[in-house]
Formats: structure tokens, C-alpha cells, sequence
């Protein structure tokens, strides 16, 4: 590498994994890396951390010479922009560079929109909206967590269909073939073994988003109640997405991003009928640029670089590289068994 090389690190904190990726000032993509979760609310500050640091150790090692210029944080612990204290404290060993911390939702719209006007609609294991107005200004709805919330995300389809799995069991609901999936999913000899899986040790929110996978094939078999499930998911969704729309303008399209609304195909239509059929012409579409790249775009606008056609043609090829079609792979599936078994099941 060219000393005169200048990195900016574009870090997406999800809820299950990391991804960090580095460019240089022209948009050309350096270093790539992969990593556990970083979000302080789901495991402790001090293992966040010490995955951050992993992550970044990983990440640059391989970038040789040359000098950081500026780090962008999605973290999924977040609703909005962080402090300095917090964003120093929370990089550890590399707290001295320059950095940003907002959302991972942010960096996925900057991966969309840039510096436009547009709104992200994002189901993954939780799920959110954010928007942005011409002028910049931020709206976000939804993302109020597992416990009271997240409605249309992989985990609420799961806690749906497991309700609807027991309660056809106790005989206070109708036939379902949710019950035989809850059965093979979690391994169960008896139905009642379902309690300690869940409560003892604490709910593994993870392990139990995985079970909207089965939501989906149970749907695909013509069951009613699981179809009725994922329509209720869709309309969740466009219930998140008509806030958003009114707040923001000039926009033509709706991104959405992660596992539920990427790769199940029913509730994906089912979102596309229904926005469009809502707002007619409205085009339902894929991010431009991966979370991580957003956050890379970030970095670069942080630091006064501007990030030209030039930089952005740069910036796109990383969904050409290995390191990123791989996801669809084993690998990922591992980590994120919930978002994968949907890309190998449909």
C-alpha cells in the first residue's frame, strides 16, 4: 500500500454479528472483516468492546501502511447519533482515532440514499424504520425491542407461531401444522419441554427468530394460520413505513433490508401489495450499498471528503467481492441461522 493512503473504516453492529470494511480515499476497498456482536444492550459494555477491538485488530492487520483517517460506527444498540465519550469508550484500545457512532439502521439508509432524501424499512430479527428529509433531519419509528415491540420482524413472526403451536396443543386453538414445526425445530420430546429452552437460562432471542424460517414453510404448505401470520408482519411493516412517509418528500422508491423482508418471499409481496396498492407507483427495492458501505460513506463525509461518482463506483464493486457473496454460504448460516435458512428454503 501507498504510505499517502488514507482508510476509512465503515463498521455495521448488528444485532447477531459485525462487519467492518476499509476504503481508501478514492473508494476502494482495502480490508474486510467479520466479527460478534457489538451491541452493548444485548451482551455486556465490556464484551462489546473487546468484539470491537477483535474486529479492528482483524481489519488491520491486513491493511499495512498508511493512516486511519476516520471510523464509522452502526450500532445496533442505538436510535440516534452517539457522544463522543460514549463512541471513544466503546472503541477500547483504538478510543485516539477519529470517530462517529449512530445507529446500524443510519448506515444502512446512507448505504441507500447518500446525502438524499429517502426511507428504509428494516426487518431482521427486530425491526425498524428510518427516515431522511431533504434538509437532513432524521425520523425513525418503531425498534422498541423484543419484549413490546419489533412487530414484523423475524422474532414477533416466531413468538406468533409459537403462540399459535401451544395454544392448538392446550386445545384453545385451531389446527396448525406450527405445532409439529415447533416440535422438530426446538427438538422436543414433549410440548412442555418448550418452557426451560426458553426461560432457562434466558430467552436466546436469536435461537427463537430462527423459528420464523418454519412460520415460512408452514405458510408455503397452505397452513392459515402461519399465512395469517405474515400477512399480519406485512401490514406491521406498512404501518411503520406510512409514518415515515409522511414525513419526508421527493422520494420514489421504499428500501428494505434484512432477513424477514430480504429473503421470505410471501412477506415481501405481501409488503409490495400493500404499499403499492396504498401508494400506487411507490417502488419497493434493495439498498444501494450494504450497511457497511454506508458507514463507510459516513466516515468519508465525516471527514470532509466528498464522495464522488468516482468513489461510489469504487464503494459498489465490495458486493462483487468474496467477501461478501459468501454470506449466503455456510458460514453465515451459522451465525444467523434465521436470516440464511430463509435464502436456502425459498
Amino acid at each position: 500500500m501507498d504510505r499517502t493512503d488514507r482508510y476509512f473504516i465503515g463498521v455495521d453492529g448488528g444485532g447477531t454479528y459485525t462487519k467492518a470494511v476499509a476504503a481508501n480515499q478514492a473508494g476502494k476497498i482495502c480490508a474486510c472483516a467479520f466479527g460478534d456482536t457489538i451491541n452493548f444492550n444485548a451482551v455486556s459494555f465490556d464484551t462489546a468492546q473487546k468484539n470491537l477491538e477483535e474486529l479492528l485488530d482483524r481489519l488491520t492487520q491486513t491493511l499495512g501502511n498508511g493512516h486511519i483517517e476516520q471510523i464509522f460506527i452502526g450500532c445496533s444498540a442505538l436510535d440516534n447519533a452517539a457522544d463522543d465519550t460514549l463512541t471513544h469508550r466503546l472503541l477500547g484500545r483504538y478510543g485516539s482515532l477519529d470517530a462517529g457512532m449512530n445507529s446500524d439502521l443510519y448506515v444502512a439508509l446512507i448505504g441507500h440514499v447518500l446525502d438524499k432524501s429517502g426511507v428504509m424499512i428494516v426487518s431482521g430479527t427486530g425491526s425498524m424504520g428510518i427516515a431522511r428529509s431533504l434538509s437532513g433531519e432524521i425520523y425513525i419509528c418503531g425498534g422498541w425491542g423484543y419484549a413490546f415491540g419489533d412487530e414484523g420482524s423475524a422474532f414477533n413472526i416466531a413468538v406468533k407461531g409459537l403462540r399459535a403451536a401451544t395454544q392448538y396443543y392446550d386445545g384453545r386453538g385451531e389446527p396448525t401444522l406450527l405445532y409439529e414445526a415447533m416440535m422438530d425445530f426446538f427438538q422436543l420430546n414433549e410440548p412442555r419441554d418448550l418452557v426451560p429452552i426458553l426461560y432457562h437460562p434466558a430467552l436466546d432471542r436469536k435461537r427463537a427468530a430462527g423459528f420464523s424460517v418454519c412460520v415460512s414453510k408452514c405458510c408455503e404448505a397452505g397452513d392459515d394460520i402461519a399465512c395469517r401470520i405474515l400477512e399480519g408482519a406485512a401490514a406491521d411493516l406498512v404501518s411503520i413505513a406510512g409514518v415515515l412517509i409522511e414525513r419526508v418528500e421527493q422520494f420514489s422508491s421504499i428500501a428494505v433490508y434484512g432477513g424477514v423482508l430480504q429473503n421470505d418471499r410471501f412477506v415481501r409481496e405481501s409488503f409490495t401489495c400493500r404499499m403499492q396498492k396504498r401508494w400506487p407507483g411507490i417502488k419497493i427495492v434493495d439498498p444501494e450499498m450494504p450497511p457497511e458501505i454506508g458507514a463507510v460513506a459516513a466516515a468519508m463525509q465525516r471527514s470532509g471528503v466528498k464522495v464522488t461518482q468516482d468513489v461510489l463506483n469504487n464503494l459498489r464493486t465490495y458486493q462483487q467481492k468474496a467477501f461478501f457473496t459468501p454470506f449466503a454460504g455456510k458460514s453465515e448460516r451459522t451465525q444467523d441461522g434465521c436470516v440464511l435458512a430463509r435464502k436456502d428454503t425459498l
